[in-house]
């Protein structure tokens, strides 16, 4: 498939001065002896040689987009939520030319760009029969799915000219990507971690695990009773044990892929934030060398992965391909599972609540199994309703919707507050720090032992 012009030109400089020079001919007749028909005749005429200009600066183009050649290259690695960068080059025969490349969003993908256009840089080949034009546009990958650019669009413009025209470039080499939840380490958890060099954070208090690691000399801010006072005694300074975590430990994952996780919070919605989520937790105990297991469901099955080591590749896999439903939960789904899962694990469930009725459910589920195991809530706030309760009030009826909303959240932080006494803890929090709260409390609860 060749590439082709499409679009009515883009007047530049010099074109919109020459349009603007023909649309004031006629008001020559105020200061020349004119009749009609000459300022009409005028007109025409300068209209005529504008017309034939674009005629030649069209073959001109079509000249340069026929001899010149465009590939592109998508990074082979794109994960939702983490920019990238798309690179291409153009190979012609033209030096004298301006060029820009544009992309256009897609229901995957944002454009970083604000304009979504760049200017490449000329570079002269070692052959020199041609001009290499080098460039990359920033992209966002917003959804989990099969990215394909099939079409890049060309901004072609001459030195002196006219007019400048867009053509599209068909991106005819197979780079099909697949965008897969975000995995990749975060570095806002590094204060968290508890493998620091095979042992845990000085700035934590007692250990986690009975593991034995090593010894190390006192720092500020140790806690005392980890200190070896027999090794210390000798006079060489203080110095206190570090432990290793424990390992083999169970995670079962839980995620409530109901309507809820169907609203969108910018420009993503919901389940890719809880896909994202998941898959870096599910990183994270891996390095710990901690087993982890998955089950997600709406008002069917989705996925029952049991808990297991070295299976990461195989939760990406299955939540690749996890999507929400139209239809409210059916928690008896969740009741079914939990009679099946009898070994203790720490049981993180992801949902989204906009209502506090959901609480009370999953008050009746989760409250009977906290001495077997270990079920922490992590919900995603309803942020519409947020703006609903801290909008400001124009009339008597915007008031009463401000105030019902205000109400509605103040219960869900209440009954939310009320299942963490009942010893299973819920946190309410943004979808943008999902990730981020999933695996701060893993690590917490890790390193306390409660797991």
């Amino acid at each position: 498939m060749e590439p082709r012009l499409h679009f009515m030109p883009l007047f530049q400089r010099e074109g919109i001065l020459a349009l603007l020079l023909v649309s004031v001919l006629p008001l020559l007749g105020l200061f020349l002896p004119l009749d009609l028909a000459a300022e009409i005749a005028l007109a025409g005429v300068g209209l005529t040689i504008i017309f034939i200009i674009l005629l030649l600066e069209r073959n001109e183009v079509l000249r340069f987009v026929k001899s010149s050649s465009l590939s592109l290259e998508v990074p082979n690695n794109l994960q939702s939520g983490v920019p990238a960068k798309v690179s291409f080059c153009l190979k012609t025969p033209w030096k004298e030319s301006r060029i820009h490349a544009r992309l256009f969003p897609t229901e995957l993908l944002q454009i970083e760009n604000d304009v979504f256009l760049f200017e490449m840089v000329a570079e002269k080949s070692a052959r020199k029969r041609y001009i290499e034009w080098h460039g990359s546009i920033a992209i966002f990958p917003i959804a989990r799915g099969k990215l394909r650019l099939q079409k890049v669009y060309l901004r072609i413009g001459f030195h002196n000219r006219l007019s400048s025209w867009q053509c599209e470039f068909p991106n005819s080499e197979n780079q099909e990507r697949e965008i897969v939840p975000k995995s990749s380490e975060n570095e806002e958890l590094q204060p968290f971690q508890l493998l620091q060099g095979g042992e845990t954070p000085r700035e934590q208090g007692l250990r986690g695990s009975s593991e034995f690691h090593a010894l190390r000399p006192y720092s500020r801010g140790d806690d005392r009773r980890l200190v070896d006072w027999k090794r210390s005694s000798r006079g060489r300074g203080m110095f206190v044990r570090t432990y290793r975590p424990d390992t083999h430990q169970r995670i079962a994952l839980v995620l409530d892929c109901g309507r809820r996780m169907n609203v969108r919070v910018g420009e993503r919605l919901q389940i890719e934030y809880a896909a994202d989520a998941i898959a870096q937790l599910v990183r994270l105990c891996e390095s710990h060398e901690d087993e982890t297991g998955l089950f997600a469901f709406h008002h069917q099955v989705l996925a029952s992965l049991p808990c297991a080591r070295h299976h990461r590749g195989e939760l990406l896999r299955t939540l690749q391909t996890l999507h929400p439903g139209q239809l409210e939960t059916d928690y008896g789904l969740f009741s079914e599972w939990l009679r099946q899962h009898r070994r203790r694990s720490l049981l993180m469930f992801v949902t989204s609540i906009s209502s506090p009725g959901n609480l009370d459910l999953l008050s009746k589920l989760l409250s009977p199994i906290r001495r077997t195991h270990v079920p922490v809530v992590i919900a995603v706030a309803d942020e519409q309703l947020e703006q609903f309760a801290y909008s400001p009030v124009a009339n008597l009826e915007e008031a009463y919707v401000v105030s019902a909303a205000g109400a509605q959240l103040q219960e869900i932080e209440r009954r939310a507050k009320n299942l963490s006494a009942r010893g299973v803890e819920t946190i309410v929090c943004k979808a943008e720090e999902l990730s981020f709260t999933l695996q701060k409390k893993y690590l917490e609860l890790k390193h306390s032992g409660k797991i």
